[in-house]
């Protein structure tokens, strides 16, 4: 994260360990830490109960994580809201489990194992992929566009986002990206904001990408 960094051990707990007053280490206090010691807990920080996670992502001020049973979890300033030490789980409506999760510096996505991604948080410059400009409400999460896309993975970055594709084929595996472009970033040769998921313009001679090699960065993908 800005401040931060986590772990998963071979136990499949999770480590944080940093700047930690926004709660954003999921220890159920919210204290800077210079190593890690306590595994994220989602009740008391000496005796757990300890959760296990497969990913965790870590944004401006807090965190987010898939459990090994697929549920989401989130802690810290989430999106800029009020602080929550330990880590909550999030709830969908209609209910859910996640695949994968990424996060930026205040908005967060998820897919599900059916490959629909949502994304939540501040929408300023369109990094949810919505269409809109509108600020998620706290618990909401609208449908990337167009929403019957099916997406491997996600990546977000300060105000963008990126997203690979499932795969369909040879010749199928383009990235696209929607949200802020003043620097390039969505990568389809404009610096015009994309308010939807943009297709990435390949490199001469290059006909797909590896669908799992998508990073983001706060103002650039690669």
């Amino acid at each position: 994260g800005n401040y931060q960094a986590c772990a998963i051990a071979t136990n499949d707990r999770a480590y944080c360990w940093g700047y930690g007053e926004d709660g954003q280490l999921g220890k159920a206090t919210s204290k800077t830490i210079f190593a890690p010691s306590t595994p994220v807990t989602s009740g008391d920080s000496l005796l757990g109960p300890f959760l296990t996670f497969r990913p965790i992502q870590l944004g401006r001020t807090y965190g987010c994580g898939v459990s090994v049973a697929k549920q989401m979890y989130c802690w810290g300033r989430v999106n800029g809201d009020a602080v929550q030490a330990s880590p909550t789980a999030v709830v969908f409506t209609p209910p859910t489990t996640v695949n994968t999760i990424a996060t930026g510096e205040r908005h967060h996505c998820m897919t599900t194992p059916s490959g629909l991604a949502y994304c939540t948080g501040t929408n300023d410059e369109g990094e949810l992929g919505d269409g809109t400009v509108t600020t998620a409400a706290s618990g909401t999460y609208p449908a990337v566009l167009p929403a019957l896309s099916t997406w491997s993975m996600l990546a977000a970055g300060s105000l963008h986002t990126c997203g690979m594709p499932r795969y369909a084929g040879a010749g199928t595996v383009t990235p696209f990206c929607w949200g802020f472009n003043s620097s390039g970033q969505i990568g389809d040769g404009t610096t015009g904001t994309k308010l939807i998921p943009t297709a990435v313009t390949l490199p001469a001679l290059v006909t797909e990408l590896d669908s799992t090699s998508l990073v983001v960065g706060a103002a650039h993908s690669c």
